[in-house]
């Protein structure tokens, strides 16, 4: 997969567990896998505030030590061994989310870090530092992300949903200025988010650009790259991962690309065979290359290429928003029929073209909307399964 995105001038930047989350081979009994090397390396383990090996959660997964010297070696062969097997052009660094470690040696090098840095901070900090270093001169020509956990929102108290605290961390005046830092908006955004029919036509309304989470003219510290990162839609979130999240999304890009981040990413954890997870992605795809469009613009543009023709997105991207909204007409239950759009039973359909595929496509996108506008318990938290 690397060599095929890098022949087409695509960067693959695989997810990098550094203490945490397996290292450079993820599962396996490998040189670079983060089990077998704590195996080999005992003395090199997290340790927890009681002076014991720290585990989580009791599934006895072991975390490292950023600062023991043997960590340090393998973690930079690991990183080295990446860049020579594959043809990767960078990585989503992560160190294992809030954690802290009381081994001495992590004791001894939080001495030399800002002190008023949180501990948690410091530990991420340090943990990014070595895989950044380890990617010495080439680091320029890398797409080295970081995550942080958190959102750039400010806070009195403690980390929390979209806030990072009273100040941003001291880890981004120390890494290095190419690497990219992550922030999580996840608990920066509108829940719920706007109805859809807001961005029927406004691709900016003023509700969507100031919130609880992300006021008005909110920005990550200056002198920086960032990039955001979207919970929403997967696992990892209350809202169901098959719910449907475009107006999240569309939030989520608009927010962004004001505030001076580089991009968004979200979890792809439901195949596109389900239709609201496949129009997610075709909404990410849309709106983090054109935050300011409207939805209208989405259905034109992107919706398209799935429907057949502009005006076949268009209409579907306004049904949808109506839905959504509570303000659907009778024509628009008219309007979402596949028999309205010239298909009858396409299942039986052979698919012997690029054109039968469009077709076949279209049908299903038109026949989830159908059946999920006339189900009364239907919402785009819950809006169907499967469609083929």
């Amino acid at each position: 997969m690397a060599d095929y995105a890098a022949a087409r001038g695509l960067v693959v930047a695989p997810g990098l567990g550094i203490t945490w989350y397996g290292g450079p081979y993820y599962e396996g009994n490998h040189r670079y896998n983060l089990a077998t090397f704590l195996k080999n390396n005992p003395d090199a383990r997290m340790i927890d505030e009681h002076g014991e090996p720290f585990s989580a959660g009791g599934v006895g997964e072991c975390g490292a030590c950023p600062a023991h010297p043997a960590f340090q070696e393998w973690l930079a062969e690991g990183v080295n061994w990446m860049l020579r097997e594959f043809a990767i052009g960078g990585f989503n660094l992560e160190n294992g989310d809030f954690l802290v470690d009381h081994h001495p040696l992590s004791k001894i090098a939080r001495k030399e870090w800002p002190a008023d840095d949180r501990d948690v901070f410091f530990f991420q900090g340090y943990s990014y530092r070595q895989a950044l270093r380890a990617m010495g001169d080439r680091l320029p020509r890398l797409f080295a992300v970081y995550a942080t956990y958190t959102g750039f929102g400010y806070s009195d108290k403690e980390i929390q949903g979209g806030a990072m605290g009273k100040r941003y961390p001291a880890m981004l005046d120390i890494l290095p200025d190419q690497s990219v830092c992550q922030w999580t908006l996840t608990g920066m955004l509108r829940r719920p988010s706007l109805p859809l029919h807001r961005y029927l036509d406004d691709g900016a309304p003023a509700e969507a650009l100031d919130s609880p989470g992300w006021p008005a003219g909110l920005k990550p510290p200056a002198g920086r790259r960032h990039v955001g990162f979207l919970h929403q839609g997967s696992y990892w979130d209350p809202v169901p991962r098959t719910a449907l999240i475009i107006g999240t999304i569309k939030e989520a890009c608009l927010r962004a690309s004001r505030a001076g981040l580089e991009g968004v990413a979200m979890e792809g954890g439901v195949s596109s065979r389900h239709i609201p997870a496949a129009l997610n992605y075709l909404a990410l795809s849309h709106f983090s290359f054109w935050p300011e469009d409207t939805l209208r613009d989405f259905g034109r543009t992107t919706l398209s290429q799935v429907l057949g023709s502009a005006q076949e997105g268009e209409d579907f991207i306004e049904i949808l928003s109506r839905w959504d909204g509570g303000v659907l007409t009778d024509a628009d239950r008219r309007g979402a029929a596949p028999e309205s759009h010239g298909y009858g039973n396409q299942a039986r359909m052979t698919i012997t073209s690029s054109d039968d595929q469009t077709r076949f496509q279209s049908f299903l996108f038109w026949r989830w909307l159908s059946k999920t506008i006339s189900d009364p318990a239907a919402t785009p938290l819950n809006c169907g399964g499967l469609e083929y």
